[in-house]
């Protein structure tokens, strides 16, 4: 027995059915899949391993961000800006 949320008409609907075609067309990029391991992205073999280090074991809160990755980011952000002015100036401005 299905839930009352289901229809009793289980035929695939428009929406289903172009799917499908879609599908038999070729390879389609699904935007609502929500689960990043269904992908199908290549992830490096070595993904995972900075998690077997002892640091990994310690919950540290970072509530901006961990402080390296702040300043990855702000070394990127400066990169650009400096890049588009076309001046070293700029790079200050971001950390």
């Amino acid at each position: 027995m299905f839930s009352t949320r289901v229809p009793d008409d289980r035929r695939p609907n428009e929406l289903s059915r172009a799917l499908a075609a879609a599908r038999a067309w070729g390879t389609i990029v699904d935007l609502t899949l929500s689960n990043p391991t269904r992908a199908g992205f290549d992830y490096p073999h070595d993904l995972l391993a900075e998690l077997s280090g002892g640091a990994s074991l310690a919950y540290q809160p970072h509530p901006l961000g961990l402080p390296d990755a702040r300043a990855a980011i702000a070394a990127t952000y400066a990169a650009r800006a400096a890049h588009r002015s076309g001046s070293d100036r700029a790079h200050g401005q971001y950390q």
